[in-house]
């Protein structure tokens, strides 16, 4: 241990400095600083010795510590520096393998980064595949019976449009078969149709059919071309 007050190294069972004659103070009055080792008094702020702050230096040096010890590559479980293999998966140890752990973990990342892409694509390519469309038009003749009645044109169940005496409306429709639902007020019609590569357009003919206590959209023809 060294002197309180001139730092000389005294031996452990010394009661005063053989230096400065100092009287040595008792160890449970005393502490020791966390850099440098040299005794300090309990109430001290810093070492007299090398300046350190107490309280500080053990975190500082435990950072550093933390931020230097190697990792094994496989599990990440932390290493002694002369560790051969992994005490946690048994892995060997090679030179520099802490510093390829990064490009491992990159590269695995990169993999599956690669394999999603090439999913995503094969998707893409297979809808380009079959994205064959046609166009859907749905004609209501003009009648006198009816007239005030309006269509509303679904295609699998989504709604396209409205339909009013003597007009049209049309939509790209994917090849498929399809559910087109003409809908009024009191009753709905369904007509499948099927979209094919030979079918560039298709059109569904109708007119509004009154009955004795409801009105609905009769579909008088297909047109295929």
């Amino acid at each position: 241990m060294k002197c309180s007050k001139c730092g000389f190294e005294l031996s452990e069972d010394a009661k005063f400095c053989t230096e400065c004659g100092t009287k040595v103070e008792d160890k449970k009055d005393s502490i020791f600083c966390e850099n440098c080792g040299s005794k300090m008094n309990k109430d001290s702020l810093f070492c007299s010795e090398c300046g350190t702050k107490v309280g500080s230096a053990t975190v500082e040096v435990k950072k550093e510590i933390k931020k230097n010890v190697p990792k094994c590559p496989n599990c990440d479980v932390e290493l002694e520096d002369d560790s051969m293999f992994c005490p946690e998966c048994g892995t060997k140890i090679e030179k520099g393998s802490k510093k390829t752990t990064k490009k491992k973990e990159e590269v695995v990342e990169k993999e599956e980064t690669t394999e999603k892409t090439e999913k995503v694509d094969s998707k893409k390519t297979k809808k380009t595949d079959n994205n064959h469309t046609a166009t859907l038009t749905v004609t209501r003749k003009k009648t006198i019976k009816g007239c005030a009645i309006t269509f509303h044109v679904l295609v699998d169940g989504v709604k396209v449009g409205d339909l009013k005496n003597g007009t049209s409306i049309s939509c790209e429709v994917e090849e498929g078969i399809h559910k087109v639902t003409i809908s009024t007020v009191d009753k709905d019609t369904d007509q499948p149709i099927e979209v094919t590569k030979d079918r560039n357009s298709i059109e569904i003919i109708t007119i509004a059919k009154m009955g004795l206590i409801a009105a609905k959209a009769d579909i008088v023809d297909v047109v295929f071309k």
